[in-house]
């Protein structure tokens, strides 16, 4: 059994886009807000727990904590979760993620871009920056690492933040030189550079300090 991380990171990621597609065309909203209205009438105690359950469902999805969002919705009866809420906050942990599961997925670039411009149609409402619970990295991030040149095109083209910080500090291209440096094929040298070379057309920095001064 392999228990590496990116093996793992990768199992997760199926489910996750599973849920999305299930859930990019619920409704509800009308509906459920008159049964609460109702029930804050009829049974305003029992109304409290309900908002308070789902209050808790959106902080985890807030999180991007999926696996403690099962767990609170396996705990709570069925009439204790509102349908919309469910549906709508396991489809936004799951967008917390998804494309950096779809990124590190990639063997090439082509059978992606298939795929990622679901994120940007369909009512997705998908933060192009949204960050990586675990280390804070943003899609742009992911795509520079990786030298995924037309995957870097497509969130720019989206208002990718070129100056997004993670959590130890690294920018995009800081990430694209690094690859650059790593990088095993000429293909991987010449599609990082390529992605080194449009930031810095972009005004992308080196460090947080130079966009902090110069900003």
């Amino acid at each position: 059994m392999d228990s590496r991380p990116e093996m793992q990171d990768r199992e997760a990621g199926r489910p996750r886009m599973a849920l999305f597609r299930a859930t990019a065309n619920h409704g509800g909203i009308a509906e459920e807000l008159q049964r609460l209205k109702q029930m804050r009438w009829d049974q305003p105690e029992y109304a409290a727990t309900v908002l308070k359950h789902n209050q808790a469902l959106v902080e985890e999805a807030e999180a991007g904590r999926l696996q403690s969002m099962v767990q609170l919705a396996l705990a709570c009866r069925e009439d204790e979760l509102l349908s919309w809420t469910v549906a709508n906050m396991f489809r936004k942990a799951c967008l917390r993620t998804l494309m950096f599961d779809l990124i590190d997925e990639a063997d090439e670039e082509a059978p992606l871009l298939q795929t990622l411009p679901v994120l940007f149609t369909e009512g997705a409402s998908f933060d192009v920056n949204t960050m990586h619970p675990k280390n804070g990295r943003t899609p742009l991030h992911s795509a520079c690492a990786r030298a995924q040149v037309s995957v870097f095109k497509l969130l720019v083209l989206h208002g990718a933040d070129i100056h997004a910080v993670a959590n130890d500090d690294s920018m995009p291209l800081q990430c694209a030189q690094q690859a650059a440096t790593e990088a095993s094929t000429a293909a991987q040298v010449v599609a990082a550079g390529d992605i080194v070379n449009f930031l810095r057309k972009l005004g992308a920095q080196d460090s947080i300090q130079l966009v902090s001064y110069r900003g």
